[in-house]
């Protein structure tokens, strides 16, 4: 007996409420990442459940962050990267030391252990590298100082999820598996040593053969191949897979192949990056937010004013003006998605409560839905004569 296939239901639901809301963000000239967090929200399993595997929207959405950074890769000069990774590196120093301290502070206020205000503080200081790489994108700043800074602090926030598992190991001594640690200190080593031998090469060859070149069916796999394989690599170290997928652009870049991969690829990037956006909008349980708006609102809003103060901070102490810090400082003070993880990791070792828990979660997932419109806000409060 014929029937409806609910999977061809689900995508055909969302290729046509994402159709509708994206027409509707671009009418009033917002990010459609906005629509797409909106719509996973009202479709998902707390919403009307139209969509309910959130594990497998989840896995698409992986994907789609993939192809994000690798078209990225292929896009910023590694050179230009390279040049500010002093300047990265200790503003993540500088805006995690500082986001735990501020934790700190909260936390002995509650009586929290010390391995819980750890925890927090470092769930509160990572940003969303999926949200602001569409977001300076979308509004042509990722060229800009501003933008590519943003964007090297963004992969050492990437690779900092490394010793802040270790780090949280030893403050528990229980529950974060040692051999894991060593696997992903094996993993960044091999990643750095790749980035050094990139840097050591002025061009990349690619060893395809002549059909590839000649066949756009076969062009199609092959960049499929070249987004998605180093981004398995690092998976396989328990790396970030998007930081995978960055270097695996940069390669591409270097060896001059980025006509035909961007060609090939490029539908499918549009369709995945959605995917992810939408299963970011599922996560949020719209019963918990409504059970509890007010705690929720408040904490949302001390989440993304600290972080602007934090990040501002870090930002006009690696010498930009001061509108430029603020700018930057909003751009950064979003909840990132790796925040789920440490959240994950901290309510199954027990350092935080199962409704705390639930807070982290409402709190990070509505950060991305409310970044586009925060930062559209303090744009707008930077062009008064006043700022």
């Amino acid at each position: 007996m014929l029937g409806i296939d609910p999977l061809l239901l689900g995508l055909t639901s969302i290729g046509l409420v994402a159709l509708v809301a994206g027409m509707l963000m671009r009418g009033f000239r917002q990010p459609v990442i906005i629509a797409y967090i909106m719509m996973g929200a009202m479709l998902g399993p707390h919403g009307l459940r139209m969509l309910t595997d959130q594990e497998f929207i989840g896995h698409l959405g992986s994907v789609g962050v993939v192809m994000l950074l690798f078209f990225i890769g292929m896009e910023l000069p590694l050179d230009n990267l390279i040049r500010g990774w002093k300047g990265a590196v200790y503003g993540t120093l500088a805006q995690v030391l500082l986001s735990v301290m501020v934790a700190w502070v909260i936390g002995d206020a509650y009586g929290w252990t010390t391995a819980r205000i750890v925890l927090i503080g470092f769930v509160i200081a990572l940003s969303s590298t999926a949200v602001l790489v569409k977001l300076l994108v979308e509004n042509k700043e990722l060229h800009t100082r501003t933008g590519r800074t943003v964007l090297s602090i963004l992969l050492v926030q990437d690779l900092a999820i490394v010793p802040m598992l270790l780090i949280i190991s030893l403050l528990n001594r229980a529950h974060v598996s040692l051999a894991e640690i060593a696997l992903q200190g094996v993993g960044l080593l091999l990643v750095l040593l790749l980035v050094w031998w990139m840097i050591s090469k002025r061009q990349i060859s690619l060893p395809l053969p002549p059909a590839v070149r000649k066949d756009s069916e076969l062009q199609l796999f092959a960049a499929m191949v070249l987004a998605l394989g180093l981004a398995t690599l690092t998976g396989l170290f328990n790396l970030s897979t998007a930081l995978g997928a960055f270097l695996a652009g940069i390669l591409v870049a270097k060896a001059k192949e980025t006509s035909w991969v961007h060609t090939s690829l490029h539908p499918f990037y549009t369709v995945f990056v959605s995917l992810f956006f939408i299963s970011i909008g599922m996560l949020i349980d719209i019963p918990f937010v409504m059970a509890h708006v007010r705690e929720v609102s408040l904490l949302l809003a001390a989440v993304l004013l600290l972080n602007t103060i934090i990040n501002s901070m870090v930002l006009e102490s690696l010498g930009f003006r001061r509108k430029a810090s603020l700018y930057g400082g909003a751009l950064l003070a979003q909840v990132g998605e790796f925040s789920f993880i440490l959240a994950t990791v901290g309510v199954q070792s027990e350092l935080i409560p199962p409704d705390m828990y639930q807070m982290l979660i409402a709190v990070i997932a509505l950060s991305l839905l409310v970044s586009p419109i925060y930062i559209s806000i303090v744009k707008r409060l930077m062009r008064q004569p006043s700022l």
